[in-house]
């Protein structure tokens, strides 16, 4: 379970954290709605920097991702993409093959992730 010193090391390494959003034209639930998810979006990053930790070398596929999480809409997918924006995941350049014509990157933590997630663990 991580601390709450965690998130705060976190928003340190994570400086660029995405924010939920709500359009200007919505209405005002949906303004709170979008300030109530914001801190579970770096909480969700955290665990999918723990995932890409926990599988090293080996790397994961956004199926893999979905299936550790039990999850199947873009949730997970999403914030290791914002990982891989921010340099703490990268593309392993592998491919796993799941059906004919059908493949998938396989995903890797980098030095980097790796730092921010032992700092994390280690506060």
């Amino acid at each position: 379970m991580m601390k709450k010193s965690d998130g705060a090391k976190m928003r340190k390494a994570l400086p660029k954290a995405p924010r939920a959003r709500a359009r200007t034209s919505d209405p005002d639930t949906s303004h709170r709605a979008a300030k109530c998810v914001t801190p579970a979006l770096r909480q969700i990053q955290r665990a999918v920097l723990g995932f890409a930790a926990e599988r090293g070398e080996q790397g994961f596929s956004d199926l893999d991702l979905a299936k550790h999480f039990d999850c199947d809409g873009s949730t997970y997918r999403t914030r290791r993409a914002e990982l891989k924006k921010l340099g703490l995941i990268e593309d392993s350049k592998k491919r796993i093959s799941v059906r004919v014509r059908s493949s998938h990157a396989v995903w890797k933590i980098t030095a980097a992730g790796i730092k921010v997630h032992r700092d994390a663990a280690n506060d």
